[in-house]
């Protein structure tokens, strides 16, 4: 039997070592995280993290707040509730997210943030010319990284202006965009500009390119890299580095270019599906040309579904207005052509070292299978362009590593 006396030792001897853990700093209370969120986590050293937190609401303000608070802590993530939220900020971008913090949602269809009106003056108000409801910024730190999960992303078109987007990703090196839904932006879905990550198992739709008609915004996702670097494709090709953008597992429909890339971008879609171009007769996935523009790309195991016009299709699945690169194991079907090879880059930006081979031309609905093939320059096969495989070339490994973590 435990004393009256033997109780006071052991409650003393507690209070002592808690006294002390205190002391230490071993335990630490916030009060700004117990306003946001209703538990913390506790870690298997006895030590309470307030690196992880649950957003009051999905609306810009509480999620802002809460990122502010996990940035200040040195980093970890906000968690954003289930539920409809009106995404209407006062200021743009909406969310100003930093390297080192992570915003997940409920998942596709629970976390919906929705913008009710279009947002007026984008262009003429700098330093933000597009309006990103999640705007994350880095400095190439490895150690920290972004990512953004389990939301969908509902903007609002009424005219296009082409300043809406949903996440724009700068300076931020492992960024992961994921199960993620974006609907109705005239600018871009996605916008990685300078930076290195993985976008998967996204969903980029915008049912207003039906409603409005012949209107040619809404990019799904535009790829820029340092316009001030022209790398080899021996630097890029098969390889994750410097500022090269993987998109895989994704699903497409009604963009006006589903991926553009330009200024020296470089991106590996892999594992998607495209369809219902809007209007049809622009190419699906694109690498622009200018001085410079895109630097090029590697589409391999995706399946590309032209739209039809007049009965017959117009589309195109890949265009090269510049760089190099690699198509191969593509499905193209109802499309007018799969690969087109256009001219508008001067040197030495233009289309040059294109490797296509294994690709299967095929229709639905279409009368005709349609054309591997559209040059429109005075490009040579066996000196700017080949139809077999690349000799040493190997893929990166599938599904990206980061992904798997």
């Amino acid at each position: 039997m435990i004393t009256l006396e033997e109780k006071k030792i052991k409650n003393s001897k507690i209070y002592a070592t808690l006294l002390l853990l205190l002391l230490l700093g071993l335990i630490s209370f916030s009060p700004a995280i117990a306003l946001l969120s209703n538990t913390v986590l506790i870690k298997s050293q006895g030590t309470i993290s307030t690196t992880q937190i649950t957003a009051r609401s999905g609306f810009p303000d509480d999620i802002q707040a809460a990122v502010n608070v996990v940035a200040a802590a040195g980093g970890g993530t906000v968690y954003v509730p289930e539920g409809n939220w009106t995404f209407n900020p006062s200021s743009w971008p909406g969310v100003t997210i930093p390297n080192g913090v992570n915003v997940i949602g409920a998942g596709i269809g629970k976390t919906v943030l929705y913008l009710p009106d279009y947002p007026q003056g984008g262009l003429a108000n700098k330093p933000f010319p597009n309006r990103p409801f999640f705007y994350c910024v880095g400095n190439w730190e490895t150690d920290k990284k972004v990512i953004i999960s389990g939301i969908t992303f509902q903007g609002h078109v009424e005219d296009e202006e082409e300043i809406l987007c949903g996440v724009e990703v700068v300076g931020v090196d492992n960024f992961r965009i994921d199960h993620c839904e974006f609907i109705d932006f005239d600018n871009a879905a996605i916008f990685p500009r300078d930076c290195r990550g993985v976008i998967d198992h996204c969903i980029i739709d915008n049912p207003y390119k039906d409603r409005i008609g012949g209107a040619e915004g809404a990019y799904g996702i535009i790829v820029l890299g340092d316009y001030t670097a022209w790398y080899s494709l021996d630097q890029l090709l098969g390889k994750y580095t410097l500022n090269t953008v993987y998109i895989e597992d994704c699903n497409f429909s009604r963009c006006r270019h589903s991926i553009a890339s330009n200024q020296a971008g470089w991106y590996v879609v892999r594992h998607c599906t495209f369809q219902k171009p809007r209007p049809a007769q622009y190419p699906m996935i694109d690498v622009h040309g200018a001085s410079p523009g895109g630097r090029g790309l590697e589409a391999y195991d995706n399946t590309f579904i032209g739209s039809l016009y007049g009965g017959s299709s117009i589309s195109v699945a890949v265009d090269f207005r510049g760089g190099g690169g690699v198509v191969f194991n593509n499905t193209f079907i109802d499309c007018a052509y799969g690969v087109k090879l256009s001219v508008e880059a001067p040197e030495p930006y233009q289309p040059y070292n294109i490797w296509i081979w294994n690709n299967q031309m095929t229709k639905q609905n279409a009368p005709n299978e349609g054309t591997l093939l559209l040059n429109t320059g005075d490009y040579k096969e066996g000196v700017d362009y080949f139809l077999y495989a690349k000799p040493d070339y190997a893929p990166y490994p599938y599904p990206h590593p980061l992904t798997l973590s």
